[in-house]
């Protein structure tokens, strides 16, 4: 995070439970990162949204391992 703000970059974080439930609410994201996002962390609306927002808005995602994600967690 701290990167790309000094990159000029404007950085929103945000909790996994505070995803929009449909790809309007990502209408003016560039790109998301899940960092260490266990599967169970995102409803399948979220997931859903996230989904149309990369295939119809070209926003993009960039999945992050750690102890939380991927294999372990679900995905």
């Amino acid at each position: 995070r701290n990167a790309l703000a000094a990159a000029g970059l404007r950085v929103d974080a945000i909790s996994p439970a505070d995803l929009p439930t449909g790809s309007t609410g990502l209408w003016d994201v560039d790109l998301v990162v899940l960092d260490d996002v266990p599967r169970d962390a995102i409803s399948s609306a979220q997931l859903d949204a996230l989904v149309d927002a990369v295939t119809d808005l070209g926003v993009g995602l960039v999945l992050v391992g750690g102890p939380e994600s991927y294999g372990a967690g679900g995905w």
